[in-house]
């Protein structure tokens, strides 16, 4: 992992703290901070974060806010869950476009997490239609699972190209290269 990628995740595990923040456990802050540090990034807050046992989840927490003042990350999270979740929209389809993700986990996460939470808006669509065909799927039905798995690796890479709330994009560089 690169500086620069052990950043992004930081950055976005900031984001889903925003959106839920009981989703970023103590386990999961203390693995980011021990990629970071091996990756060369080098914060004190982080070397406390990663000396932390995996279920200090106050203390953590705490030390995590620290982390993204360090790193000046803060000024450039969206500044509500709706922005966060679009960020995160835009986060989980450049994995699927990257092959990280996997396309029906991705698409799910997209449809679950973003469109039903933003009020189902139209760039988010393709993921709720692949989505539900996947959940539907069935030997019988007239499309191949892969012509719809392909569907929304090419969904994903439409979405990564457009720019995140309301055409801003928060930071220049994201996890997934943009």
């Amino acid at each position: 992992m690169t500086g620069e990628a052990a950043i992004g995740r930081i950055h976005m595990l900031a984001i889903e703290w925003i959106v839920d923040w009981q989703w970023v456990t103590a386990d999961r802050l203390v693995q980011a901070a021990e990629d970071a540090l091996r990756a060369g990034v080098d914060t004190p807050s982080l070397w406390f974060l990663a000396e932390l046992g995996r279920s200090e989840n106050a203390e953590a927490r705490e030390l995590f806010g620290g982390v993204l003042d360090e790193l000046g990350l803060r000024p450039q999270l969206p500044g509500d869950r709706a922005g966060a979740r679009w960020e995160l929209a835009h986060w989980w389809a450049g994995q699927i476009a990257e092959g990280v993700l996997d396309p029906a986990l991705g698409a799910n996460l997209i449809w679950r997490e973003a469109a039903n939470e933003l009020g189902h808006p139209q760039a988010l669509q393709p993921f709720v239609r692949w989505a539900s065909e996947l959940d539907d799927w069935h030997e019988g039905f007239a499309m191949s699972r892969q012509r719809i798995l392909d569907n929304i690796v090419a969904a994903a890479g439409d979405l990564v190209g457009r720019a995140p709330c309301g055409g801003v994009r928060p930071f220049p560089q994201g996890p997934h290269g943009r």
